[in-house]
């Protein structure tokens, strides 16, 4: 039984978990009707308490938004505990993985990211909501790598407008802009605009520009701004940089500025375009005429229903149908499966456990004489209708019908061989060797570093030993490899992650598979995971030292 049968009955089937965060987790899914991934976010609104009007100002921001760099919403479910906002499915990991990957990007590609970021920010602005969480984390990759948006949990639209004064402070530490820290009254495009400043130095240069253990001395960092340059960057990406990270919010950049910045547009010839160029909610008479077909609808009735945008099951249908329509594929809806009837035949057991009459009282009198001869205190004969209960008979009267097996197998086999035949050998069954899971290449993988080795043993054992020295707390359950790191202080979680050893097929087809290890961010700090990270793919580097 699921355990989110609300999800099932919406047309739901789950899978493994992909995500987590304060206000729930994440598990991929697959639409019924469609097939479609989507990725459901779960939300328990008893454990929410105070944060749920934020879920509820994030649930209303995704209705309202649509961009095609901005996580795009399908259906949101409410229950008296759940709340479930099924969104789409981006399989190409967070933004983050794909810094620690590469270590940092070249310059031409992490402006083509940062016009993505610009694009959607700058919508995000023009509908009158500043996100106020923005970094690497919260932006992710679809599968034809481009950026998406999400998590507008601490998203705020001020009453009066995009000028009105925002007094709370949220985010994370590293990404916040100075007036954030000092706690006064600020801009949310500001703050938006700083962090964006923090995300392209992070892009250019794989590490970030205010970074610290102490949570002081990286304020005394942010509040003073200022960061090393590194010689790689740009003249052009220096200038930006500063214009953006400029702790005096009266002279940072704005965002009209930004667009039309000659370093955003070097290589593009044009601005990013700031628009919604999102058409999934326009009418479409091809998706349509698959759903009013499926449902037997009038067309023009089923786009009057769908029009008022409720983010119930029918958008979410009509919307997947609107992928399968951009990603080429043939638009169709799976025909609903009839229940099978069920044949309900009453099968009589096997003799072994039906033994007929006469071979009962046959063997019954067999059993009955070496009972006698074993113990003469038993009486010879007793009649069958006696209603005399001797302490024998008393026994006998309390056995299972177990006793009517031991009459039929008697006669055969003899009383010692169906005590044998009646108690199971121990079998020594030989167990399958264990072995790690062989991904796909023709899947989306993300967060995958390979190895030229071919043991997934020796890799698992040499990974561990390389953790441990790193002073990583690491348990083993099959090929997974859970590691955490706490502080030398107060011995408080800092860092937890999952490392998967598994097989993916050799870019050469002669030499097989080789082993691969798939990373995972659980919780904690993402530049220290970084860390980790680069550790792991230097340890895959040296591991063509590995004997075979």
């Amino acid at each position: 039984m699921s355990r989110y049968p609300t999800l099932c009955n919406n047309g739901y089937e789950l899978g493994r978990t992909i995500g987590t965060g304060g206000f729930g987790k994440v598990k991929l899914a697959t639409h019924t009707l469609t097939g479609e991934k989507v990725a459901v976010k779960i939300m328990d609104k008893t454990k929410l308490g105070k944060d749920l009007p934020r879920v509820k100002l994030e649930i209303s921001a995704l209705k309202t938004l649509s961009h095609p760099n901005i996580c795009k919403l399908y259906q949101v479910i409410e229950t008296e505990t759940h709340c479930y906002v099924v969104m789409e499915y981006c399989s190409g990991g967070e933004l983050f993985d794909h810094i620690v990957e590469k270590s940092r990007l070249s310059e031409m590609e992490s402006r083509r990211f940062f016009r993505q970021i610009i694009s959607a920010v700058s919508y995000l602005h023009d509908k009158g909501y500043a996100h106020r969480d923005l970094k690497p984390e919260n932006v992710l990759l679809d599968k034809d790598q481009n950026l998406k948006l999400i998590d507008f949990g601490l998203c705020a639209k001020p009453q009066g407008g995009m000028e009105s004064l925002l007094l709370t402070s949220c985010g994370s530490p590293t990404y916040a802009a100075p007036e954030l820290i000092k706690g006064v009254k600020y801009h949310g495009s500001e703050v938006d605009i700083w962090s964006m400043g923090v995300i392209l130095y992070a892009l250019l240069c794989g590490c970030l520009p205010f970074e610290s253990d102490n949570i002081d001395e990286l304020f005394r960092k942010i509040m003073k701004g200022k960061y090393g340059e590194p010689g790689w960057l740009s003249l052009g990406s220096k200038r930006l940089l500063r214009r953006m990270l400029c702790v005096d919010p009266l002279h940072r950049i704005r965002i009209k500025e930004l667009i039309n910045d000659p370093w955003v547009k070097l290589g593009f010839g044009c601005p990013p375009q700031t628009s919604s160029l999102n058409g999934d909610q326009i009418k479409d008479n091809e998706c349509l005429d698959v759903m009013s077909q499926y449902y037997n609808i009038d067309r023009d009735v089923l786009w009057e229903r769908l029009s008022k945008w409720k983010y119930d099951s029918d958008s979410a249908t009509y919307l997947l149908l609107m992928n399968q329509k951009k990603s080429g594929d043939p638009i169709r809806l799976k025909k609903k499966e009839l229940p099978k009837p069920q044949e309900y035949v009453i099968r009589r057991p096997v003799a072994l456990h039906t033994p007929s009459q006469e071979n009962r009282r046959v063997v019954g009198r067999a059993v009955r004489r070496k009972l006698e001869e074993a113990n003469p205190t038993i009486p010879t004969k007793i009649k069958r209708n006696s209603n005399i209960e001797t302490p024998q008979q008393s026994t006998s009267t309390q056995s299972s019908p177990g006793g009517k097996i031991l009459d039929s197998l008697e006669k055969k086999l003899g009383f010692d061989r169906v005590r044998k035949a009646l108690t199971p050998r121990r079998r020594n069954v030989a167990q399958p060797q264990r072995k790690p899971e062989v991904l796909n290449l023709k899947k989306d993988l993300c967060n995958i570093s390979t190895t030229v080795c071919k043991d997934p043993e020796k890799v698992l054992d040499q990974l561990e030993d390389a953790l441990v020295k790193k002073n990583v707390i690491c348990t083993r359950k099959g090929f997974v490899l859970r590691g955490k790191l706490k502080s030398d202080m107060d011995e408080k979680l800092k860092l937890s992650f999952e490392l998967e050893i598994c097989m993916v097929p050799s870019m050469n087809k002669d030499n097989g598979c080789v082993v691969a290890i798939q990373r995972k961010r659980l919780k904690g700090d993402s530049w220290m995971y970084k860390k980790i990270c680069e550790e792991i793919l230097n340890f895959t580097a040296k591991c063509d030292t590995i004997q075979e």
